[in-house]
């Protein structure tokens, strides 16, 4: 097992079984996936079970399935994906948070769902968001034209 793309599993949410057929199918992507039906013949379940496994997988971003021909029937080709653990830098900048209207609001600490104002109904919001995304997508446009 390749410990570098385990970590990526959440240990306490994960079924034992899933966790097995993904090592199972980490392990046969080195050598071009693993179909489908074979995965199910080694983790002992009926395709059923293993399909329910293999979708959990899928939704997880653990996996990928192909459709492919296997000796004249249609079936899945299983492959781990192996770029889950890259770090994605996002750089985020705090200048215009201070200019969001809640945080210098009189209303900051009674404002909410027992309250007459909400952040769906007050209008200083309303206008900092309209106001924000207007600069926003200006910014954008303006760095896309060649």
């Amino acid at each position: 097992m390749t410990k570098k793309y385990i970590d990526i599993l959440d240990e306490e949410s994960m079924d034992p079984l899933d966790r097995k057929a993904y090592e199972i199918i980490l392990k046969s992507s080195s050598n071009g996936g693993i179909i489908q039906s074979m995965l199910w013949k080694m983790l002992g379940v009926d395709s059923r079970e293993g399909s329910k496994i293999v979708l959990r997988l899928i939704k997880r971003g653990l996996i990928t399935r192909k459709k492919i021909s296997y000796e004249g029937k249609q079936t899945y080709m299983l492959n781990a994906v192996t770029n889950n653990n890259q770090k994605i830098n996002i750089y985020v900048s705090l200048d215009n948070m201070w200019s969001i209207p809640c945080f210098t609001c009189d209303l900051l600490f009674t404002c909410g769902k027992s309250s007459t104002v909400t952040p769906l109904n007050c209008s200083k919001l309303s206008e900092f968001l309209l106001t924000y995304s207007a600069d926003i997508i200006k910014s954008y446009n303006i760095l896309r034209k060649p």
